[in-house]
């Protein structure tokens, strides 16, 4: 039954790029004394240190010229929100509204921040690569891949933007690395929103709330970069996911089969079909919940749970006399850290919860634990799994979360906080359960 679990934790430390997140590729040039950058805080009156400034209350100004250009009602609380997500990422639960520190270059603390901000578009561009600074590894690889992607310059209220769509290079880079290899894939797609491109982007003169994350700084448009989006797909190869820092209580809604529904955090994967087991990935390489069942109208929660005891394991009755029996003790594999029958979640659901301690094939002792319930001829078994997650961040699709810190003013040490909330997180999942039906 654990079978499942060895496979999906191999497929999960599959490699990914990394890109490094900057400005445009001007910025190398400022570098060699051409740094036309602003030196000061930009105001409302001086949006991106433009030398003609915007008016919020009313039309302004084009970069081009003299026409006027109907920025709308930036103020608006009904604006048409960009882009339109299928679920909504922990990041679009944790952005914060754009402010004058965003239009200072080198503002390396707020890199991969997630922001909002209304605006209209400008102009639109067919490459993202002049707002793309890469490590010389990688760069030749992007730039031959066949793929198209669009930026835009935005009017906000504190200036102009540069925001760029990169899923088309990630959705790209990541199917070409798993090669036809489906569970590879399955894995990648439920960590990065199925790997879906943006189906429909805006254009020129539409106006709304826009989210992304904080780029980087384009000494050349004089402005800052954020990508399009604040999805994991827009997040992945350019900035650790940072789960601490990000996570939030907003809960996805689950359902396995018609037999139960459950809830579980906005920033664990999304659930993943492994031969008819429910799998959800925790972030950082943390662990799994599996969830699957037995179907057996005759078989009750203490009949399972037997089954993960050992309780009902019985030796067999035909093995022959003259043959000896070697000795057995089952705790030599198998221990019982706890064993409860008790109710959960506000229904008051018969639940059986279970701490078992196994020894692998590596010889090495692993923890699991284990919720049954029953739901109509069946009983449902939610398989948990936390581990350390010490993975090397270049050999995991799950991106570093930041979690390998010294220990600080004799802190809990971050990865210990980070299995603590995990648990934390855990007990929720298991409260949230409800039977379908009778």
């Amino acid at each position: 039954m654990r079978t499942h679990f060895s496979k999906l934790l191999l497929i999960c430390l599959c490699s990914t790029f990394i890109l490094t997140a900057c400005g445009s590729k001007d910025d190398n040039k400022a570098k060699d004394g051409n740094d036309t950058t602003v030196t000061s805080s930009p105001d409302k009156s001086d949006p991106g240190n433009s030398s003609t400034p915007v008016d919020s209350d009313g039309p302004a100004p084009t970069e081009f010229g003299k026409q006027e250009l109907d920025l709308g009602d930036l103020d608006s609380e009904t604006l048409t929100v960009y882009p339109k997500e299928k679920t909504n990422s922990m990041y679009f639960y944790n952005a914060k509204e754009i402010s004058d520190e965003t239009f200072f270059p080198d503002q390396t603390e707020i890199l991969g921040d997630p922001y909002y901000f209304n605006g209209t578009i400008l102009e639109e561009y067919d490459s993202i690569l002049d707002y793309l600074v890469i490590d010389e590894e990688h760069v030749e690889e992007l730039k031959h891949l066949d793929v198209s992607s669009k930026a835009f310059k935005v009017m906000t209220q504190l200036g102009p933007v540069i925001v760029m769509d990169t899923t088309p290079y990630q959705t790209k880079f990541v199917k070409d690395y798993c090669n036809g290899d489906v569970y590879q894939l399955k894995v990648n797609k439920g960590w990065y929103d199925d790997l879906a491109n943006y189906k429909e982007l805006p254009e020129t003169g539409d106006t709304g709330r826009f989210y992304g994350f904080y780029f980087g700084y384009s000494t050349k448009d004089e402005c800052p970069i954020f990508t399009y989006g604040v999805r994991n797909l827009c997040r992945a190869g350019f900035f650790d996911p940072d789960y601490l820092k990000y996570r939030s209580d907003e809960v996805k809604k689950g359902k396995y089969r018609n037999l139960i529904t459950y809830e579980y955090p906005v920033g664990w994967s999304d659930v993943i079909d492994d031969g008819g087991t429910s799998v959800i990935l925790l972030p950082g390489n943390h662990g799994s919940v599996s969830i699957y069942d037995y179907e057996d109208p005759d078989m009750s929660l203490d009949d399972v749970i037997k089954m993960y005891t050992g309780e009902d394991m019985q030796m067999p009755d035909d093995i022959p006399e003259d043959e000896e029996m070697m000795d057995f003790n089952i705790e030599d594999f198998l221990k019982i850290n706890k064993k409860e029958k008790t109710t959960i979640g506000e229904d008051n659901i018969s639940a059986y919860l279970l701490d078992i301690s196994y020894k692998g094939n590596d010889g090495e002792w692993h923890d699991e634990s284990i919720c049954a319930v029953k739901s109509k001829r069946s009983v449902v078994i939610l398989e948990m799994n936390v581990w350390d997650g010490s993975t090397d961040v270049s050999d995991s699709t799950v991106l570093n979360d930041n979690t390998d810190y010294a220990e600080k003013n004799d802190e809990m040490l971050p990865k210990d906080k980070f299995k603590a909330v995990l648990f934390e997180e855990l007990d929720k999942v298991i409260n949230s359960i409800k039977p379908c039906g009778i």
